[in-house]
């Protein structure tokens, strides 16, 4: 009984949501735990009735040796017991990591969409339908809050998208408002049997902290219903970001003067007339043009630089980006642009270590603070942005020092045994040549500690053994003449 109710509730939400269309192709991603399992089970018996053309497709990401391989079959035998189609490819996402320099859950996440897509494309499939739940949607919305988010950031994840702005492809999550605990009793009903992966359980990765600890907490000590809550408050943020981005749809247009395929041109006196919330959100639909994906300290330097910066002003921002001012109050976003430099700067700066210290050459600002060991392995263990780095103090010589790159530098790229060409790691980074005398990198005795952004040297890691360890964090700033 339990499992024909379970899936007389998805057949209405997908209905009444418009999810998946009579007739349509659907792709499910099946990773072989239970939400994706029982999100396959269910769409493939719904199917018959719809005329839908549901097949899985399995990612096998290579990261836990045989634990993997043993995913994918189990995935492909799933698929064939139910008669139905299995698309199973292999990437190795941590070389993928290292070559882009990101976290393997980023790395992870744009191979799995992109071969989802791809495989969409080849099949002619509309639909791309995942596992993501109401504890996800729950655990999503808290993490962006404990990082800093806004409305749009705490709308959490959508029940439906595009899976690409060039795509018709729609990606559809069916069980978003259905809990871990519904789908693992559906699992036990009809006798599937899904996969359990051990590193939903390490609690080194912040989620799993939050999914083993804040939220039983939350649940236990403050409401029970705290999913819901959060579903509630994602659903409600959602709704008001609509309409945000339609009021951003007019403002927009209004304060745009010129648009080519590497550059546009914003009015600067008519965003410094608009709300400092209207001016942002026109800041991150410009960085959007440009192919960004604007972070708020990306949103906050072009920010400051239209409200106090003068004329001449620049901010150099990923991808070859660089926001300048211009004469008669014109704002230029241009990719590949050279800003008049007479030669690349040479200077060194000590680092105020605790403190802070201003690089106005390179428009950039560290701070600096010392951790606990054990915090430190705490704070290196979750999904460290680009922009701090945590050194072990026992490794590292002061005073520390900032300078930029000369010829022969070489490092060891964290996670890495041996050295490596500065130069050849700022291009597979795809640093643009013109951004790459730019690139703070602090020094430690004559040896590269931390390439600022980018990555830190792993003779300087954070190990089992480590005591003391100095955080550093370099963040990007106007420059004002």
């Amino acid at each position: 009984m339990k499992g024909r109710w379970f899936v007389e509730s998805i057949a209405d939400i997908v209905t009444r949501r418009r999810l998946i269309e009579p007739g349509q192709g659907v792709l499910v991603g099946v990773s072989g735990g239970p939400d994706s399992v029982a999100l396959f089970h269910v769409l493939t018996i719904l199917a018959p009735d719809h005329g839908w053309d549901v097949s899985a497709g399995h990612l096998n990401h290579g990261l836990r040796g045989e634990a993997s391989e043993e995913d994918a079959r189990y995935v492909c035998a799933l698929a064939s017991s139910l008669k139905r189609g299995c698309i199973e490819e292999q990437v190795k996402v941590r070389e993928m990591a290292r070559l882009a320099a990101v976290s393997l859950e980023q790395a992870g996440r744009t191979a799995r969409y992109s071969f989802f897509r791809r495989v969409a494309d080849e099949r002619g499939l509309q639909r791309v339908a995942t596992g993501h739940t109401l504890d996800d949607q729950a655990e999503t919305v808290l993490l962006r809050l404990l990082r800093g988010a806004g409305v749009e950031g705490l709308a959490g994840i959508p029940w439906q998208r595009p899976i690409a702005v060039d795509s018709a492809v729609q990606v559809v999550r069916p069980l978003l408002g259905t809990t871990r605990e519904e789908i693992l009793e559906y699992c036990a009903a009809v006798d599937l049997k899904p996969r359990i992966d051990a590193s939903n359980d390490d609690l080194g990765f912040w989620r799993n902290r939050v999914r083993h600890l804040l939220m039983p907490l939350l649940e236990g000590e403050f409401t029970p219903n705290i999913r819901q809550l959060l579903g509630r408050t994602a659903a409600i943020c959602r709704e008001e970001t609509i309409v945000l981005n339609h009021d951003t749809d007019l403002a927009f247009p209004a304060a745009l003067l010129a648009q080519t395929d590497d550059s546009l041109v914003l009015d600067r006196s008519f965003m410094l007339e608009q709300a400092p919330g209207r001016c942002r959100r026109i800041l991150r639909r410009a960085l959007m043009s440009m192919e960004l994906t604007p972070e708020y300290g990306h949103v906050e330097s072009v920010t400051d630089l239209v409200r106090g910066a003068a004329e001449g002003a620049a901010v150099h921002l990923p991808g070859g980006v660089v926001a300048v001012l211009q004469e008669e109050g014109r704002l230029l976003l241009s990719r590949g642009i050279s800003l008049t430099t007479p030669r690349p700067w040479r200077g060194i700066y000590n680092l105020a270590i605790p403190g802070d210290t201003h690089v106005p050459e390179l428009g950039v600002h560290f701070h600096a603070s010392w951790l606990e060991g054990e915090e430190a392995r705490r704070v290196v263990s979750g999904d460290l942005p680009g922009h701090i780095a945590v050194l072990d103090a026992a490794a590292i010589e002061q005073p520390l020092q900032v300078r930029t790159r000369r010829e022969g530098d070489r490092f060891r790229p964290l996670g890495m045994t041996g050295t490596r060409k500065l130069k050849d790691f700022l291009m597979s980074a795809r640093i643009p040549r013109t951004e790459r005398d730019r690139v703070p990198l602090v020094m430690s005795a004559g040896q590269i500690a931390w390439v600022a952004g980018h990555r830190a040297d792993d003779r300087f890691r954070v190990t089992a053994h480590t005591r003391l360890a100095l955080q550093l964090e370099c963040y990007r700033y106007s420059p004002r003449d």
